[in-house]
């Protein structure tokens, strides 16, 4: 799956790591102005998790976050063996 999140500055360092755990690949990676915007691909189990991920906690709701689903099926080029 490809997705695009968005973080405001406030909270983009701080989860910024966890973040970039979930991805396979890492295709966008910007900071403007501090907030954080990343685009790549991920495994479709991992949605929920970075979903939850920015929720946060019950204590500090994070606002203004993003999390945009690109597209469902991403094909890598790669090897392919056929015998």
């Amino acid at each position: 799956m490809r997705v695009r999140v968005s973080v405001p500055a406030k909270h983009a360092k701080s989860i910024h790591g966890k973040l970039k755990g979930f991805f396979e690949t890492v295709e966008v990676e910007d900071w403007e102005k501090g907030n954080l915007e990343m685009v790549g691909l991920i495994e479709p189990g991992n949605y929920k998790t970075i979903a939850e991920l920015l929720k946060g906690d019950k204590k500090e709701k994070i606002e203004q976050i993003g999390l945009e689903l690109l597209s469902l099926k991403v094909i890598s080029e790669g090897e392919v063996e056929i015998t």
